[in-house]
């Protein structure tokens, strides 16, 4: 995200002559070569529905797409409602499948099945609440 200046350059053989010209705002060609500003807003998050923890090396981790113009936290939720991952600052794009929180099943592979996500999505500069995105994702190996 955050403002970008473009300027466009051309030219073109005309009747042996190379012809150059340059645009300032897509219009207008005349001399004056002052950037225009171009505002991009920053991507929106990418929220895959499923992914494959089984060392294939293709989908092994839960990827949040655009991730990285944003400070996420990511908290898992197994069918009744327990906590099994929390990303304990914010999220690195780094889990596995494997359960993080105290208990029978920390550390261990998750089964097969589907879970449930809260994510909490801040601006990076202001660390403003922006969005709090609820679904589920698929765990299958």
């Amino acid at each position: 995200s955050g403002t970008f200046y473009n300027i466009a350059f051309g030219s073109a053989l005309y009747n042996g002559v190379i012809v150059t010209a340059v645009s300032v705002n897509g219009l207008n060609t005349a001399g004056n070569p002052s950037p225009t500003p171009v505002v991009f807003s920053a991507a929106r998050l990418h929220i895959p529905g499923g992914f494959s923890p089984n060392n294939d090396g293709v989908n092994d981790k839960f990827v949040i797409g655009n991730a990285n113009s944003y400070n996420i936290l990511v908290e898992i939720y197994n069918r009744w409602g327990n906590k099994v991952y929390d990303s304990k600052g914010y999220y690195q794009n780094d889990w596995d499948g494997r359960c993080n929180q105290p208990g029978q099943l920390f550390n261990n592979q998750l089964p097969d099945g589907t879970y449930y996500y809260v994510i909490e999505v801040f601006d990076k500069q202001t660390n403003t609440l922006l969005e709090k995105p609820v679904g589920f994702i698929t765990i299958k190996r």
